[in-house]
């Protein structure tokens, strides 16, 4: 649906004329669970727990997150992230057995301090956003999770103005990959699915998600290198939203 200008008019993004572009927030834009790792580290550390062991700790840790999260496991818990990291620790502990499982507050508490203070913006992330709504066209933040943690990340990297609408799961009931937040977005778009673009570090909740939905995909593969093949719900793949800019 054309709305507010000639088709003639229209940007052309890889070769497709683009209305929208719907874009993640974590690690997509904002470092965030890449930290994790050294998160955990500094954590262990900060509690003067055993090298030996809290190298141990952290890899269990690690593997949990992993099986924790998997395509969309325990969905409910992204609105309560530190009831879900008791649950990924005490499930660590277990396995490594040597801990006393009274200190499970303190170690989430202090991890998510610490993750929390290392949050950053990928190099490039601003000016690629700039030169996003420099085109005119729609922008719209789509991000699952709770809504003082999104908001206030968003509040931080002053990312606001960036965007037309933001969508943020704990706001509205439903979050990614489920099709209805993205025609959530497509309607506030006033754009057709062909017409839009969905950007985002997540194969499961970003692109899959937004292919669903008929939207094309860019998918951010930070690990990416040069063996690695397109996805087959990805119609685009680039190491880091910086890379968008050769094609705007």
């Amino acid at each position: 649906m054309i709305t507010w200008w000639d088709v003639s008019d229209m940007i052309r993004f890889n070769n497709i004329q683009t209305e929208a572009f719907f874009l993640d927030l974590d690690d997509t834009i904002l470092a965030y669970s890449s930290l994790q790792n050294e998160a955990w580290q500094k954590t262990v550390e900060q509690l003067s727990i055993p090298e030996n062991l809290g190298k141990e700790l952290v890899k269990a840790i690690n593997e949990e997150n992993t099986t924790f999260w998997y395509r969309g496991n325990n969905a409910t818990y992204r609105l309560n992230l530190n009831e879900a990291r008791k649950i990924i620790v005490s499930r660590s502990l277990k396995k490594v057995g040597t801990i006393d499982e009274k200190l499970i507050p303190e170690l989430v508490e202090t991890f998510s301090n610490i993750r929390e203070s290392m949050v950053h913006l990928f190099a490039g992330a601003l000016e690629t956003l700039q030169r996003m709504r420099d085109l005119d066209v729609h922008m719209i933040l789509i991000t699952n999770g709770a809504s003082e943690a999104q908001r206030a990340k968003i509040k931080k990297f002053s990312l606001d103005g960036y965007f037309d609408h933001i969508i943020i799961e704990g706001e509205v009931g439903f979050g990614k990959p489920s099709r209805e937040i993205f025609e959530r977005a497509l309607s506030l778009a006033s754009c057709n699915a062909k017409d839009a673009w969905m950007i985002g570090n997540d194969l499961f909740a970003d692109i899959e998600g937004a292919k669903g939905a008929g939207i094309n995909t860019v998918y951010i593969n930070t690990q990416m290198n040069s063996e690695d093949s397109l996805s087959e719900y990805a119609d685009l793949m680039v190491p880091s939203i910086s890379d968008l800019k050769r094609y705007l």
